[in-house]
């Protein structure tokens, strides 16, 4: 029999307080978790908004939730917590962006049925000294994924900023499309020697309740576009003159996929002229400018 929750009124309701109450239990089974071994662990809650009447659901470019999927884990669009290498407080989105748990995808959720399109709530325990990471851990849907590195004391470095990307498709490649949002509490925590640290971040401009443990964010890397995937996957170019002339303009670094990037072959000195391109994709390789 398929139960259609949705349609009941008191779902959003219901599904806050499910969400309350399995980060709650959680909290408890990390406590245990410590005791059995001496691995020192940091657990991270990461949550959007859950009312689905709420204008602030993640959406893609044309303004349609986030496909979550089917009813199952890991069949919806790519959310990964993670943060960039050069990032500071004044400037969150700076450097190369590495991933802390790449795998996690909308519609994931702890009993497997799912969360709905724009929505996802995980609970993921980071472990000292590996890159394993721990989704919903104990619980009948918990999985395991992989960070971008190995987890050290300094990896991320405590009190770094951190943040979460969400895209429009289930891999990173040429068509996805995707925007990061951070907070001003978004912070790796540091490694402890007693009850592993828990940090709780959630998606939404809203003012937190009074007494809430949420550390709400809502600065975005595509500011132009909050709560939804404009921003477009990259590649680096890189082009070089051997010698005798010069580009312009120098077409190195990143470009958008499927973008047409002009190059102009200009000789540096009146006794030289433009030979030909060499490398693959030049449609004629003897003219100056392709």
């Amino acid at each position: 029999m398929l139960i259609k929750i949705a349609r009941n009124p008191y779902y959003n309701i219901l599904l806050e307080v499910c969400i309350r109450l399995f980060f709650v239990c959680s909290l408890a089974t990390f406590h245990s978790l410590k005791l059995k071994g001496n691995e020192q662990q940091i657990v991270i809650h990461w949550t959007t908004e859950t009312d689905l009447t709420s204008s602030i659901l993640l959406k893609d470019r044309n303004g349609v939730n986030l496909d979550s999927g089917s009813s199952s884990n890991g069949d919806g669009t790519l959310a990964t917590l993670g943060y960039f290498d050069l990032a500071t407080n004044s400037n969150p989105f700076t450097g190369t962006w590495i991933p802390l748990t790449f795998g996690t995808r909308l519609g994931d959720s702890s009993s497997g049925y799912g969360f709905a399109d724009g929505t996802f709530g995980f609970t993921t325990v980071f472990t000292k000294n590996s890159n394993v990471v721990s989704v919903y851990p104990n619980e009948p849907a918990n999985y395991n994924v992989n960070s971008g590195i190995t987890i050290v004391t300094n990896a991320p470095p405590a009190n770094h900023p951190i943040a979460i990307r969400f895209y429009d498709r289930m891999i990173t490649g040429p068509s996805a499309r995707y925007n990061t949002v951070t907070g001003p509490q978004w912070k790796w925590p540091a490694f402890s020697s007693g009850v592993p640290s828990n940090l709780y971040l959630k998606i939404s401009n809203a003012t937190p309740p009074s007494g809430s443990t949420w550390n709400y964010g809502s600065t975005f890397e595509d500011s132009d576009h909050n709560f939804s995937t404009f921003l477009q996957v990259k590649a680096n170019l890189t082009a070089s003159v051997s010698t005798g002339g010069s580009l312009n303009p120098d077409p190195t670094g990143a470009h958008d996929y499927d973008s047409l990037i002009a190059l102009n072959a200009v000789p540096t000195n009146i006794h030289w002229e433009f030979v030909q391109w060499t490398g693959s994709g030049v449609t004629d390789s003897s003219i100056a400018n392709t």
